[in-house]
């Protein structure tokens, strides 16, 4: 076999299978506005807020997540989370849309016509799929040209094995991993340490002329507007710390805009940030 001639062969890979995991989610959608509304604005959050800084947000922060788990509780379903693929691209996902409304009109009709539409757009999507695998697959080959470490990563991904991280063995010590970890980064700190003193600072010496201009000596508080602002223009997105999700947060907006603005005009007048968000 001379290595001067291209060699094509297909290769029958099984996919792999994602095995099923145990997930939480709510149904956010299933909330009755009224009714959520009515428990948030009777809660002791807004009838009775305390004046401590702390207790203030842990309360805001039980009284949000408590009216969720009543409202919308968690519920655990197992799925199958499918890896979203490298080479999928709108255009395939435009034409998976189209096919799927072909295949309902012609369940629906039945008629012939609709059936040839039904395969047509079936076989498009099957092309697409094979030519951007295949684009792919060259794009990473050629791009890896030289690199066996990453070629043979490639093709491992390809036959569905992926080389796991290695984790320290613990054998059920954490407190010695814990302090091992704790070692290795004090040990580091104290040579570069070490290191600056044993260099000439004189070079790092300036003379310094002080602040001149008018001393901040103290907050202005934000108004309930200058806050609805900030919420608004800011993205949307949700964090699992979070009590409830942003959706519904902008939703109840306007009722829990005066204890937000407590909060921060509290936070900022006492110089202090909320034990619950450290």
């Amino acid at each position: 076999m001379s290595d001067h001639f291209w060699i094509f062969l297909s290769l029958d890979f099984e996919r792999p299978v994602e095995p099923p995991q145990l997930v939480s989610c709510r149904n956010i959608r299933g909330i009755s506005v009224l009714d959520f509304s009515k428990d948030l604005t009777e809660s002791e959050l807004l009838k009775n807020p305390p004046e401590d800084l702390d207790q203030l947000t842990v309360v805001f922060f039980t009284t949000l997540t408590e009216l969720m788990d009543k409202h919308a509780p968690k519920v655990l379903k197992r799925v199958r989370i499918k890896p979203r693929s490298p080479w999928y691209s709108e255009a395939i996902a435009l034409a998976k849309s189209m096919r799927r409304k072909a295949e309902r009109h012609w369940r629906k009709s039945r008629l012939e016509i609709h059936r040839q539409i039904y395969v047509s757009r079936r076989n498009d999507v099957n092309n697409l799929l094979k030519s951007a695998k295949a684009e792919y697959c060259r794009e990473q080959i050629e791009s890896n040209t030289g690199n066996s470490k990453a070629l043979y990563s490639f093709m491992f991904s390809l036959m569905g094995k992926h080389d796991k991280g290695k984790l320290p063995v613990v054998d059920n010590d954490t407190e010695s991993l814990a302090t091992k970890f704790s070692n290795f980064f004090h040990d580091k700190i104290v040579t570069i340490q070490q290191s600056i003193n044993q260099h000439d600072n004189s070079s790092l010496a300036f003379n310094n002329p002080g602040y001149s201009g008018t001393l901040l000596g103290n907050f202005t508080p934000f108004t309930v507007d200058e806050i609805q602002k900030l919420v608004k223009s800011s993205k949307p997105t949700s964090c699992e710390l979070d009590p409830i999700p942003t959706s519904v947060f902008l939703t109840y907006l306007d009722i829990l805009l005066p204890t937000i603005t407590s909060i921060i005009n509290k936070s900022l007048m006492t110089c202090t940030v909320p034990a619950l968000f450290k």
